[in-house]
């Protein structure tokens, strides 16, 4: 996920520009852990300073909204029809095929060999399906949500330790 910033950042004394307007922040999202999940936790690992070729590195900073609170919110899709569509879609089937199968039989003592054969066939068919609505289901049920950010979103980084500026061809250590 790529953050840029929308207007200067100062640092903690407000004198001295640290990310100018159009830094980039390279950071990692954690995805949903379940369906209930409706904010996104994001770690911001580097800024790509705008107007320079610098950097600044293992930020390890959290990134919170507005009002402080961790992580990120947005537009929530729970994914309902990916999760139970198909199992919906095979139930109704079913259910069909055995509504169908009462409107055939007959109230004759001794059901013909062509009624016998229809019924046993619709019955076999509803228990697959059935079989293959369970198979589904269990497949489906991990599926995580999807969390949408919008474009513009505001967002706080806080950062975890001090960002040491170095002077320009200062020797790493």
């Amino acid at each position: 996920m790529i953050i840029q910033t929308a207007r200067d950042v100062f640092g903690y004394h407000g004198r001295k520009v640290l990310m100018p307007k159009g830094s980039r922040l390279i950071c990692d999202y954690e995805p949903p852990e379940d369906i209930g999940s409706s904010r996104l936790a994001i770690t911001c690992r580097r800024v790509l300073i705008a107007g320079h070729r610098a950097e600044i590195r293992d930020l390890e900073s959290l990134v919170s909204d507005v009002q402080g609170r961790s992580g990120t919110s947005g537009e929530v899709d729970k994914r309902f029809w990916e999760r139970y569509g198909t199992a919906f879609l095979l139930t109704g089937i079913s259910t069909a095929v055995r509504f169908a199968n009462t409107f055939t039989q007959t109230t004759s003592e001794e059901p013909s060999p062509t009624q016998q054969t229809t019924e046993a066939g619709s019955a076999e068919l509803s228990n697959r399906l059935g079989e293959i609505s369970a198979n589904v289901l269990e497949q489906t049920l991990d599926l995580k949500p999807i969390i949408t950010v919008p474009q513009g979103t505001r967002i706080q980084i806080r950062p975890q330790t001090d960002w040491y500026i170095g002077a320009l061809g200062a020797e790493a250590e």
